[in-house]
């Protein structure tokens, strides 16, 4: 057989047992194995399995693991961007198996800070603070908050024209917070 030697035919005789042919050994013939069969197709997780049989004793057989391929991931897409406040979802497939898919997460972006442009209040009127919004998604940050108007800060009266004997004089003061608003009044 392939692993066992064998025998020659003997010849002795039936009445007294003398050998008259003496058998010889046959050495063993050795496996003639077949190509390898693929039994069991590697995954990219699991191990696959090959064969192969002996062409001169078919009940000798000889298997052997195939290595698991591993994954062959392709590039990563954006399923869900990311945005300011909220994190995004990328995939990536395996193209050995479209079924193995990864997934990770994108960081959120975070806030751009843009300043929002105060205004000076004035004698009349109410200012703003500076805020910050986001320059993306418009959200604000630091909200602006009123400065009260300011009122007039009226200096002292001081004589444009001189009252005459027939003719009324004239007077005025500015505000001391903003040149431009004047007040006037006659002077009898």
């Amino acid at each position: 057989t392939c692993t066992e030697t064998g025998l020659t035919d003997g010849v002795k005789c039936s009445v007294c047992g003398e050998i008259l042919v003496a058998q010889e050994i046959i050495p063993a013939t050795g496996h003639d194995w077949g190509d390898w069969l693929t039994i069991v197709l590697p995954t990219c997780e699991q191990e696959g399995l090959e064969r192969r049989i002996c062409k001169n004793d078919p009940t000798h057989i000889e298997e052997k693991p195939i290595p698991a391929t591993g994954h062959d991931w392709g590039e990563w897409t954006v399923v869900t961007s990311a945005t300011c406040e909220e994190a995004g979802e990328e995939q990536r497939v395996c193209a050995n198996d479209a079924s193995h898919i990864e997934t990770q997460a994108i960081p959120a972006t975070g806030h751009t800070e843009e300043t929002i442009p105060g205004k000076a209040a004035t004698c009349t009127e109410d200012g703003l603070t500076d805020g910050v919004k986001c320059a993306v998604c418009g959200k604000v940050l630091v909200a602006q908050e009123t400065i009260p108007a300011t009122g007039h800060d009226w200096g002292e009266w001081t004589v444009v024209t001189p009252a005459t004997c027939e003719e009324e004089g004239m007077e005025q003061r500015v505000c001391a917070n903003d040149a431009s608003h004047i007040e006037t009044q006659a002077i009898p």
